[in-house]
């Protein structure tokens, strides 16, 4: 017998809101459980260009995730040359697709009241932590290796730090606090 979509719903966990400890080891992955991909989530969302290159406002956001073979270093250069070019923000956030409150974002990140901001004053990177941990402590230098994920990083166009989350504290991640967020930090 085939289970009803209200059947699977029941036997899915959802992430954790709370954010992890500043101690918490970041680098340090949960066994994998059945249910626990996101690639479920990923294929229901619209295809986009991928992430990192600069788009003009009003175009597409890029495909959502972290991709641990991506040249990051040249995305967040794209995005900054870019951000100078059209006065946009750069957003950089660092996850891991194990990290709950990275998955809790991902989903954010799919609503499109939070699209459309991110595409009108942003350029989104999103970097995995694991593989560019050398990013993450350029980026996000005042932490002594405990960084609790999320850390969202968001650069004037001039390459400055306007906010660093592994400071601030992260915003809440449900699509209003983070909407907030994002308008807070764009203006």
């Amino acid at each position: 017998m085939t289970p009803s979509p209200s059947d699977l719903s029941s036997t899915t966990s959802t992430p954790s809101s709370t954010p992890p400890s500043k101690g918490s080891a970041a680098t340090s992955k949960p066994p994998t459980t059945a249910g626990s991909s996101r690639t479920s989530a990923a294929s229901s969302a619209p295809a986009r260009p991928s992430t990192g290159r600069p788009q003009p406002p009003g175009a597409p956001l890029p495909s959502i995730g972290y991709d641990p073979k991506a040249d990051s270093k040249a995305q967040i250069a794209a995005a900054r040359a870019a951000a100078k070019a059209d006065n946009r923000k750069v957003l950089l956030e660092f996850g891991a697709d194990w990290c709950g409150n990275c998955v809790a974002l991902d989903k954010t990140l799919h609503d499109p009241s939070v699209q459309a901001e991110l595409v009108s004053a942003y350029h989104l990177v999103q970097i995995d932590a694991d593989t560019h941990g050398d990013l993450l402590s350029q980026y996000a230098p005042s932490n002594s290796g405990g960084y609790g994920l999320p850390v969202i990083v968001i650069l004037n166009p001039d390459g400055s730090t306007r906010v660093d989350t592994d400071k601030t504290g992260n915003p809440g991640l449900g699509v209003s606090s983070f909407l907030a967020f994002l308008k807070k930090w764009a203006a």
